[in-house]
């Protein structure tokens, strides 16, 4: 009954976030149609009497900035020996001329998501503390923990449509998963609902129940329920979980919904070539400059021709085959275990690039620029031990996220941009390494070593605990002491010959520096 009463509580706070998610900026919305009203036409005297004047071309209009930053708690028992929760947010924000009315609905919906996520994993801290009592627990093994991620699926001048997961352990076999989507109108910052963007909602239905069933069974099969059908029918008519991407309108089923929790979570996309008529002309595809999630398999229609990135897929283990084509002409990637994040983007110069990762095995990423062009798809760049993070990716910079072997085993994240020639130009001198929880990746000093702290030189004594913050990936990795909070740099040098894996501090291996290296693999 207990635990019933926690699911129940979370699926009340989820509720919640969904109903707020629903709600527009009506300030923002406000000073948005105040402004329109205000802004009167030259009166006729003076129409008359001005000379014609030659007009200049608009300057072409930037997509609306998305940035992601992840924000993270840890709750702990009131004598500090258990480690009660985790728990992670993704902190969403929108920059841009000209977009300042979506830049303050976003704002305010973010303020307001995050307000009521921390507020729920407090009162499951609670219940986590008061586990200790009949259930075995550990101060470094046993904890509930929870994440809300927010991807960015398509951003441009017409719509940012976004996808919130949600995820919950709170013991047991396993954690469960939430979803909702949020679109916001570009221009007015006004929350959309499907009815928004779509001319004829009751055709719509009609076409897209029996579209959404066959595309799902071709893709599940007999691991759905067999009253899936109904179910469809039934979330399709209220209240949908979509988004929009760069296909069409896509819409998500949690794992229990239409199958077992082994089946995960089931997703479903009504092409806009197949049901363009029933879709208002400015979302069907990129309106402007802007970027939109692809995924594999499904076909995008742009100015330049119908594009599509395939896996053929190999039932046995082993690789299989990548291939991206434009208008049918295809060219053959290489072979991987998977495919990961796709993204086509339209710069405000009106080129238009697909930016993919691709994984060989045990996420050795690569990552490709494709542009796309009218006489087909060329490759512009490919960067091995990188990937793509998830909903990160902008016209103006895509944040990429290496692996990175300085002093232990990292992700960092880097900026790149597109270059006039078309590739991806590092943006900056440091790979920021993702900030982490976990003792693993504390490194102890096992001897004095030279540093720089305040940019002077500097002893780090042994028996200091420090975690590596940032890297050139060069010869400078950057720190923190975990226990004074003091931040600085060791210089590193690579090996040579059969030492080429090694790094060395002052003429010192690396594993004679600390009493242990958190590398991976």
């Amino acid at each position: 009954m207990k635990r019933k009463l926690k699911a129940a509580l979370f699926a009340l706070m989820l509720i919640v976030l969904a109903l707020l998610t629903a709600c527009g900026s009506a300030a923002t919305q406000s000073a948005a149609e105040t402004a329109q009203q205000t802004a009167s036409p030259p009166s006729e005297s003076a129409a008359a009497t001005e000379e014609p004047q030659a007009t200049e071309e608009p300057a072409a209009q930037e997509a609306p900035q998305i940035t992601i930053a992840t924000e993270k708690r840890d709750w702990y028992s009131d004598d500090a020996a258990y480690w009660l929760m985790h728990a992670e947010y993704d902190d969403v924000s929108v920059t841009g001329e000209g977009c300042e009315a979506l830049v303050s609905a976003v704002s305010e919906w973010n303020s307001q998501q995050k307000d009521i996520y921390w507020t729920g994993c407090g009162e499951w801290s609670e219940y986590a503390a008061e586990e200790i009592g009949y259930t075995p627990m550990t101060a470094d093994s046993y904890y509930y923990w929870s994440w809300r991620l927010i991807d960015a699926e398509r951003i441009d001048g017409a719509v940012l449509s976004l996808l919130c997961t949600d995820y919950l352990y709170s013991g047991g076999a396993h954690g469960n998963f939430f979803y909702s989507g949020v679109s916001f109108d570009a221009q007015s910052g006004e929350i959309l609902e499907l009815s928004d963007i779509i001319s004829d909602t009751d055709g719509f239905l009609s076409a897209a129940v029996p579209y959404v069933c066959g595309d799902l069974y071709a893709q599940y099969g007999t691991g759905l329920y067999d009253y899936y059908e109904e179910e469809v029918k039934t979330l399709l008519s209220e209240e949908p979980t979509w988004y929009l991407d760069a296909e069409g309108v896509t819409f998500v089923f949690p794992p229990y919904t239409l199958g077992p929790y082994a089946m995960g979570t089931a997703y479903s996309t009504c092409p806009c070539a197949e049901f363009a008529e029933y879709i208002d002309e400015e979302y069907l595809g990129l309106n402007g400059a802007g970027v939109a999630r692809l995924s594999a398999g499904s076909e995008v229609q742009l100015d330049e021709g119908t594009l599509c990135v395939s896996i053929d897929i190999n039932e046995e283990y082993g690789m299989s085959p990548i291939t991206v084509s434009l208008d049918g002409a295809a060219e053959e990637v290489g072979e991987f275990g998977q495919f990961g994040e796709g993204y086509v983007l339209r710069l405000s110069d009106s080129r238009a690039f697909l930016l993919f990762d691709a994984d060989y095995m045990s996420d050795d990423y690569v990552t490709f620029l494709y542009e796309i062009t009218g006489g087909g798809l060329v490759q512009r760049s490919k960067l091995t031990d990188v990937c793509v993070t998830d909903g990160a990716v902008n016209t103006l910079s895509q944040t990429l996220v290496a692996s990175l072997d300085v002093l232990g085993s990292y992700s960092a994240d880097m900026d790149y941009a597109i270059t006039a020639d078309g590739e991806l130009e590092q943006q900056g001198e440091v790979f920021a390494v993702r900030e982490n929880s976990y003792e693993f990746f504390i490194l102890t000093a096992a001897r004095d070593l030279p540093v720089t702290i305040d940019g002077a030189a500097a002893t780090l004594a042994a028996g200091s605990r420090i975690r590596i913050t940032g890297t050139d990936n060069i010869g400078t990795a950057y720190f923190r002491d975990v226990d004074t909070g003091a931040e600085g740099s060791i210089a590193f040098e690579r090996g040579t010959g059969d030492n080429s894996y090694l790094l060395y501090i002052g003429g010192i291996s690396e594993y004679d520096c600390f009493e242990s290296l958190p590398y991976v693999g």
